[in-house]
């Protein structure tokens, strides 16, 4: 799919409470998707091209039910928001073979490009970053996670993206 000029996250995967329109996800693939020009309503984490989003961020496998989540060969391309994607109160996540696009398409400069929070279990692997000059721990943000692993955050078999509570 082709999603171009969208003012929202693309890829709402998200607990909507307001309205009663959605309920928690598991067993889900975002792949093979062109996200172009996103979240210019509100640069917030919820808005990213692909954001999950649930109830908290606490790092406890009965508090993250958003679960087995692929989102892979994806490209996003200007992008308003801080984050290309977003992933809080969710475990079991594989992000792999992503194209974030490049930092100055609409005049953009953001050195991050996944921000975690409250995640386990999660692989980060072959993504192509929006900054090249960036080191990974800039392009990617993680607080109150639990094993975070793949070939994008894995030096001499250490993450580095420690575990955090």
């Amino acid at each position: 799919c082709s999603f171009y000029n969208i003012g929202m996250s693309c890829a709402a995967i998200l607990y909507e409470i307001y309205w009663g329109e959605s309920g928690v996800t598991e067993n889900l693939e975002v792949s093979r998707n062109l996200f172009d020009h996103t979240g210019y309503f509100r640069n917030t984490d919820h808005y990213a091209p692909i954001a999950i989003e649930g109830l908290g961020s606490r790092v406890d496998e009965d508090y993250l039910l958003y679960k087995n989540i692929l989102i892979t060969d994806n490209v996003i391309r200007n992008r308003t928001t801080d984050y290309a994607v977003y992933v809080n109160s969710a475990k079991g996540v594989v992000i792999r073979n992503n194209d974030f696009g490049t930092v100055n398409e609409i005049g953009n400069h953001f050195k991050t490009d996944i921000h975690l929070n409250g995640a386990m279990n999660i692989e980060i692997s072959d993504n192509m970053y929006s900054d090249p000059t960036a080191t990974r721990t800039e392009a990617i943000r993680g607080e109150h996670i639990r094993n975070i692993y793949g070939t994008d955050v894995m030096v001499n078999g250490k993450s580095l993206l420690p575990d955090a509570e």
